[in-house]
């Protein structure tokens, strides 16, 4: 195995030489074959790690240029590099950290906390590469530009200037980001768990590594920082809560909540990131919102919130997923800092309060609203595949038993197997989904009354606790019908997620201007 490793290392290191300072010739297939050959290898390794853990690990310690393998590996996570050779190096940075833990923290965590810590947003000159996600942009997997010096030198920075348009316009253009940064994100953030469980003298740079990666994942809303540390948090683990709490100090980890809060709030959507700032921001609230800035923020937030309830009202089609974020992310912010009880409500303009109870209301009976319809949904489906069903299981009883029988006595059960079908739709149509019927008549009024149309509506909605209360808004007038067209299950479960946790956090705004 020892002689193999240092073969494939040898004709690795004479390819990325080639790579990256012979201009004249493309060698990026012989490469990526080779570094393919090399991440099968640790595998086959890693596994048999497992099965003769000491035979391994003697072998293991034999192999002395480990380490100048990782150096050359981190030199091709850059924008200059081929997608897919990004993707093997981080693959086999992977296995080293699991194979070298020791090793890996001592020689590639500071090369990565000291490369993000120099990085600083304002005055910095954007380093773009080939393969830097652009927008509608097609690359080769293995295609590689000539006539030009490739970059040789880690670059992963994730900086708001590098981004063409802000996240939520192009979905392709996000995705192409998502899929950039996040396998980077996740290698260091392995790194950084190997650190925090093995190496305490080292706990201080793998916190501010994180709270850096933490700072430049903002900006695309990306999570890996916040699922790690929410991990942490649920662990319980007396090594790794004292470093959260050095994470809750840092001046990094003080920036990326503010700029959580203040630019990217439709981030705290996400549970991960609303848990992990929500934690932070506890901690530093003052800091981060001064008593000299606290009401015209909360002002600024519920007139966004009455705006966002307002566009929803006005919807006549299904609740688009950016403005239901984008009103979770200001609800999320508004309960952070109302929960702080460092100020009076009382501080508010005349109005401001009753404006937010109203909107309060109006969200929370919508959510009852939509909570029935999928329920609706759901037992109307359930129903159907329940009736098909059990007129399959009597067509295939009916077969088997006329084995003996001609075709044309097949033929004649299967037809009246078809027939039965259709009634049984129609009847449980008819039985289990009342919105049908009122469906089909605002679509012949639509031209009619439209107060009739949302009477028809509502009739068929099941009151819910607070459409009864009075002062409350019952929010009839949003038209839920589109919720009947969702057939996708994941759809589904994205707006019933979304309608509880808008309820969650009403219920606490409401708690606190009650």
């Amino acid at each position: 195995m020892e002689c193999r490793v240092d073969c494939t290392l040898q004709a690795f290191g004479m390819l990325q030489q080639m790579y990256h300072e012979a201009t004249a010739c493309n060698v990026a297939t012989e490469l990526l074959e080779v570094l393919v050959t090399v991440a099968r290898l640790l595998k086959v390794v890693r596994h048999f790690e497992q099965i003769k853990p000491q035979e391994t690990r003697a072998a293991l310690e034999k192999w002395a240029k480990r380490m100048q393998l990782a150096h050359w590996l981190l030199n091709f996570l850059n924008p200059s590099t081929v997608d897919k050779i990004r993707e093997v190096c981080l693959d086999i940075l992977f296995h080293l950290v699991h194979l070298f833990p020791s090793d890996c923290v001592d020689t590639l965590l500071p090369v990565l906390e000291h490369t993000h810590r120099t990085v600083k947003p304002s005055g910095y000159k954007v380093l773009s590469g080939t393969f830097f996600p652009k927008k509608q942009r097609s690359r080769s997997v293995v295609s590689s530009h000539l006539g030009s010096r490739r970059m040789c030198e880690l670059h992963m920075h994730l900086l708001p200037s590098l981004l063409e348009v802000e996240k939520g316009v192009d979905q392709d253009y996000d995705t192409a980001l998502f899929n950039y940064f996040t396998p980077y994100h996740q290698f260091a953030f392995e790194l950084i768990r190997v650190a925090l469980t093995r190496c305490s003298e080292v706990q201080e740079t793998a916190v501010n590594l994180s709270a850096l990666l933490a700072l430049e994942g903002a900006c695309i809303h990306l999570k890996v920082a916040a699922e790690f540390w929410t991990q942490v948090i649920s662990s319980k683990d007396k090594k790794l809560l004292p470093a959260f709490e050095l994470f809750r100090q840092l001046p990094t980890a003080r920036e990326y909540c503010e700029t959580v809060l203040f630019t990217y709030r439709k981030s705290l959507s996400d549970v991960a990131i609303h848990s992990v700032v929500s934690r932070v921001f506890q901690k530093i609230h003052i800091k981060v919102l001064p008593s000299s800035r606290w009401q015209e923020f909360a002002e600024t937030l519920v007139a966004a919130i009455v705006a966002e309830r307002c566009s929803i009202e006005g919807q006549k089609v299904e609740i688009q997923m950016s403005t239901a974020q984008q009103l979770i992310g200001d609800l999320h912010a508004l309960c952070m800092i109302l929960s702080t009880g460092s100020h009076d409500l009382r501080e508010f303009q005349p109005g401001v309060i009753d404006s937010l109870v109203d909107s309060l209301s109006f969200l929370s009976s919508l959510c009852c609203r939509v909570e029935t319809k999928l329920k609706e949904l759901r037992q109307h489906s359930v129903e159907v595949v329940t009736c098909s069903g059990s007129s399959e299981e009597k067509v295939d009883s009916a077969v088997n038993s006329s084995s003996k029988g001609t075709l044309d006595v097949v033929s004649k059960k299967r037809s009246e197997h078809r027939q039965g079908h259709r009634e049984c739709s129609d009847g449980c149509n008819e039985l289990l989904s009342p919105t049908k019927k009122a469906r089909l008549e605002v679509e012949t009024h639509v031209n009619g009354n439209s107060k009739d149309s949302d009477d028809a509506v509502s009739e068929d909605t099941v009151p819910c606790q607070d459409d009864q209360q009075p002062g409350r808004e019952p929010a009839a007038s949003v038209d839920l019908l589109w919720i009947e067209k969702i057939d996708d299950a994941d759809e589904q479960k994205w707006l019933l997620g979304w309608t509880t946790s808008l309820m969650k956090v009403t219920d606490a705004i409401m708690k606190l201007v009650q």
